[in-house]
């Protein structure tokens, strides 16, 4: 069973998966009297009320496995003692810092969150070997740490009927 750490959301694809909008989250705030009645929903910080909730489902530590999406170490020092593990998608921008325009502050706290979320978890995933390789020269992750897994791929049968999410056009870009 997969549970999300998220109060709410405004992806679309998360949404037709029936995941709460912000409107809701926002209303079930209001009625719970953690909001003020004439709030909007501009208002709102979502990436904090989402740190929050996920912070309080870490404290509550019913789960068996913890798997954090981004590089932010905020959830570290409520991590109880439960394994957590870290995919790592690409390496690419640290390889080529001399040829990547970039934020050079930003990117120096990406490499330190990393080097500090792949220090204390339980594995680090590879999307490739050649990922891997990169997280062992750049990072010194111990190559005894690193699993790869790679992306998954299934090939649809001809017969396959799409259920499609919505009922308008629209580009899926990944």
């Amino acid at each position: 069973e997969i549970a999300l750490g998220i109060a709410s959301t405004q992806n679309l694809y998360m949404l037709a998966q029936g995941y709460p909008s912000c409107e809701t989250t926002l209303k079930r705030l209001i009625d719970g009297g953690k909001m003020k009645p004439d709030t909007k929903t501009d208002d709102i910080d979502w990436k904090k009320v989402n740190q929050i909730f996920s912070r309080n489902a870490i404290k509550r530590a019913d789960y068996d496995v913890f798997h954090p999406t981004h590089y932010n170490p905020y959830f570290l020092e409520y991590m109880p003692n439960i394994p957590y593990v870290v995919t790592i998608h690409d390496l690419a921008f640290e390889r080529m810092r001399d040829y990547i325009q970039f934020n050079e502050q930003m990117c120096l706290n990406d490499f330190k969150n990393r080097e500090e979320i792949m220090a204390h978890a339980s594995k680090v995933i590879a999307i490739s070997e050649a990922t891997k390789k990169d997280i062992i020269d750049i990072y010194k992750v111990p190559e005894s740490k690193i699993e790869v897994v790679y992306n998954a791929y299934r090939e649809i049968p001809e017969n396959y009927e799409y259920n499609k999410p919505f009922d308008f056009p629209y580009i899926l870009y990944v």
